[in-house]
């Protein structure tokens, strides 16, 4: 049920990458005048990958310009829902469904090539339900972890030429949380390549966390990618996790309302609570300065109204209100990236009034501005995993 795939593809309208200079940027080394570049071209920095109505697009960093790569909704297909940029903005990875219940993933070069690299063939008859493929980049973008693997139990680590590298098992009596997959980081790469992150109902033999049947709510454990050893993070239900460049790592608690911060050395975990009636929101709420001196959480609807909270260096904390149409019923917040210049924030919400979208607000909060129309999460090309 599960294949490796190596040949090279054309896919219909991501040529138009290749000719349109926002949706990448090409990096040209000359070793003289008349040369042709010696390294690949690159994504734009900054450049916004997105959904919408199952198709995957791609905008400059101001949402101008969108660019379809991608036609993911086609009769009997589900449309494209997960997507991630390589660090070093050389690929584009997301997951294309093929209509009769199996996944490929599939890679696009800023060039407009595409590769699909590894093949899922969908749920068999009374196999738990996984919600299609899950995926994350190494930090040096040479690999990708995927789940499910070839066998139960396992998360594929394979190669950007569909060769697989590893396999990494899981340890007795955990399983990935797939149910509501769009709220956790279900893989995550730490910075420095020697762990893996991975969402799971419950910490097994390892912690004493279960999520039982919040469908929000998950647990996390650490896999050496290596495959020597695994290790738990919190004994408490979690939300969405985010590894800083130095590989802290940052892991949301709504029923506590904090956010655990664990240094690398396995020392005890900083925990910072939010303010009074403030619970971190559910999706991709968590994120990490460029700089990596601050980290910023999305608040759900509480009665202090939609917020982002800046988390300084110290501990301290820095409300940044979200005005305008953030305050009524039915708006949200689920999905937040820093700005490149560490000066403001992305992030993916629905207003009350101004409907779904990619918004962009000032680090101080404010007024947002609604840059794009779309569905869901999405990423931006900013050289991190």
């Amino acid at each position: 049920m599960y294949a490796m795939r190596s040949p090279w593809r054309r896919v219909a309208g991501v040529s138009l990458l290749a000719i349109i200079l926002l949706a990448s940027a090409f990096l040209i080394a000359w070793a003289g005048a008349g040369q042709r570049p010696s390294l690949p071209p690159t994504f734009r920095p900054g450049s916004i990958a997105f959904a919408r109505d199952g198709d995957l697009f791609l905008a400059a960093p101001d949402g101008s310009a969108p660019v379809r790569v991608a036609q993911g909704r086609q009769p009997g297909r589900d449309g494209i829902g997960r997507f991630a940029f390589s660090p070093d903005r050389r690929y584009l990875a997301f997951g294309m469904p093929d209509g009769s219940g199996g996944e490929t993933l599939d890679i696009v070069s800023a060039d407009g090539t595409t590769n699909g690299i590894y093949t899922w063939g969908g749920h068999p008859p009374g196999a738990p339900f996984v919600g299609g493929l899950k995926m994350a980049w190494s930090p040096d973008s040479s690999r990708l972890a995927v789940f499910p693997g070839a066998a139960d139990g396992e998360i594929a680590i394979v190669r950007i030429d569909g060769a697989q590298a590893r396999a990494l098992k899981l340890p007795d009596g955990t399983a990935v949380s797939t149910s509501h997959a769009q709220f956790f980081a279900v893989l995550s790469w730490s910075p420095d390549s020697t762990w893996l992150a991975v969402a799971v109902k419950s910490g097994g033999d390892l912690s004493t966390c279960a999520a039982g049947n919040d469908p929000y709510g998950t647990c996390y454990i650490l896999l050496a990618t290596d495959g020597s050893t695994v290790e738990a993070t919190s004994d408490h239900p979690s939300g969405y996790l985010a590894w800083a460049p130095d590989s802290r790592v940052a892991i949301t608690h709504w029923a506590a309302g904090t956010i655990e911060i664990r240094p690398p050395d396995g020392s005890p975990p900083r925990v910072i609570p939010l303010p009074m009636g403030v619970k971190p929101g559910d999706g991709h709420v968590l994120a990490w300065s460029p700089d990596a001196t601050r980290l910023v959480v999305a608040s759900g609807p509480s009665t202090a109204g939609n917020m982002l909270v800046v988390i300084n260096g110290d501990g301290t904390l820095h409300p940044a209100p979200i005005d305008d149409h953030f305050t009524g019923n039915g708006s949200n917040v689920s999905d937040i990236a820093w700005s490149m210049d560490g000066q403001g924030f992305l992030f993916h919400g629905t207003s009350s009034e101004g409907g779904e979208g990619i918004w962009s607000i000032g680090v101080a909060g404010g007024s947002p501005t609604r840059l794009i129309g779309t569905e869901g999460a999405f990423d931006v090309a900013d050289g991190r995993p």
